[in-house]
């Protein structure tokens, strides 16, 4: 019930995150409710209001989370999920022409990706089909504020498709490094570790 996306290269890097949170109570059929929402079936706030009244499911809506922000130099991107028995958060660290991505499993890290100039989309299978189309049909950005657009183009796109993400989202950029700091990817994830009390696996 999220999305994250972001792109780093050369002329620096931007993320956006919508800002839905969806809870779901106990009681219903909520595995049926869940999966119409996160395949795309159910593409309104109207339909998903209706829907969870016919599957007899209490849901709670909110549009006030921050997924993204900036973090000295880097933009950090959070997307969370939870179970009865697993807390799963997956994170991006981006820096202008790098980006590093970690899964956090009940506090314990695994990075899962590096690499250089990229669009990264987190997302459910819908919301990273929709945006990919989007990022798919744009041309390599030449600026920064043609990256912000494709992100932003994309945001509003899947938006308007699935009501698994909000219509309001929010956009951080940063410009090109003057000077690209070895580690700084990795120490911003082991500054985390070290706050939150997370193991590196």
């Amino acid at each position: 019930m999220t999305l994250v996306i972001a792109f780093t290269g050369a002329v620096g890097a931007v993320i956006c995150g919508d800002r839905r949170e969806i809870r779901f109570y106990e009681g219903g059929d909520s595995e049926t409710l869940e999966y119409e929402l996160y395949n795309g079936i159910i593409k309104t706030d109207d339909e998903l209001m209706e829907r969870s009244r016919d599957l007899d499911v209490r849901i709670e809506i909110k549009d006030d989370k921050e997924k993204v922000f900036a973090s000295g130099d880097l933009l950090v991107g959070v997307v969370t999920s939870y179970s009865a028995d697993e807390r799963r958060q997956r994170r991006m660290y981006l820096a202008p022409g790098r980006y590093l991505i970690a899964d956090v499993v009940n506090d314990q890290v695994r990075v899962t990706g590096t690499g250089g100039s990229a669009f990264l989309v987190f997302g459910n299978v819908v919301t990273k089909k929709l945006s990919n189309e989007v990022i798919s049909r744009a041309k390599k950005p030449k600026t920064l504020s043609d990256a912000v657009m494709v992100l932003m183009r994309a945001m509003e796109s899947v938006s308007q498709r699935t009501a698994s993400v909000s219509r309001a989202y929010s956009v951080v950029q940063r410009p090109p490094l003057r000077e690209y700091p070895e580690g700084l990817l990795q120490d911003a994830l082991l500054r985390d570790m070290e706050k939150n009390h997370w193991r590196m696996l």
